[in-house]
């Protein structure tokens, strides 16, 4: 029996905290809060010092203080440096991730593959793959909504819930957060390919040619690669 060939643990540590810090980049993004971001602020120093051990390595506490002073002050010093060190990051895997890509190309395939396999409508098969399409869309595509937008996405959803047409005498009724996941979802369909056997029974899969296009990127891919379902993450 032929084993199945697995990525070297060292590059999928590092495709993972490429992910985690675009995570946390792209909530960095979103808040306006604080103490929301300092709790990031914490994370992305977290992210950094992942896997290094402060009893034996002789340089964590020295360069613990000297990152700190990189977060911690201004929202666009913690940006610069979120950004920066993803780049760095992805400088350093590019060899080893081009080297591995067709793996890395077939497990991500296979994964979103399995997700849709009992998918039972459109909108169903986008919801059971958002976890590993939404941020990868969110670092690769920026979506402007305005409060417009919101309010139309939502009368559009309120007459869908209703059959009733609102005479829209309020503004701001709508929220620019769902609206931009809306869109996002949106995005996210054109990447599942709708089949119909003579049968009638209508299967759904990734688009090879569009996930191809997201692996290429190293960041999209170990975005993907990383991603888990909710509940996977729980029992993590």
């Amino acid at each position: 029996m032929t084993e199945t060939p697995t990525l070297d643990s060292k590059i999928v540590e590092e495709m993972t905290r490429i992910a985690n810090m675009q995570d946390v980049y792209q909530r960095y993004k979103a808040t306006d809060d604080p103490d929301e971001q300092g709790n990031l602020d914490d994370e992305a120093v977290g992210v950094i010092f992942s896997g290094r051990d402060p009893q034996a390595d002789p340089n964590y506490k020295r360069d613990l203080d000297e990152l700190e002073d990189q977060f911690y002050s201004s929202v666009k010093d913690s940006l610069k440096t979120i950004k920066i060190n993803t780049q760095l990051s992805v400088a350093g895997l590019k060899e080893d991730y081009a080297s591995n890509q067709d793996l890395i190309y077939k497990t991500v395939e296979d994964k979103l593959n399995e997700a849709l396999a009992d998918a039972e409508n459109k909108g169903d098969a986008v919801d059971k793959i958002m976890y590993a399409l939404g941020p990868t869309l969110r670092a690769l595509i920026k979506v402007d909504v305005t409060q417009e937008d919101a309010d139309n996405v939502y009368h559009a959803d309120f007459t869908r819930r209703t059959n009733v047409i609102p005479r829209r005498t309020k503004n701001g009724v709508g929220s620019i957060e769902e609206a931009t996941n809306s869109q996002y979802r949106v995005i996210a369909s054109g990447y599942i390919v709708e089949e119909t056997d003579k049968k009638g029974i209508t299967t759904y899969t990734i688009d090879t040619e569009k996930l191809k296009k997201l692996i290429d990127n190293p960041v999209t891919g170990s975005i993907l690669y990383s991603a888990k379902p909710e509940q996977q993450r729980q029992a993590a």
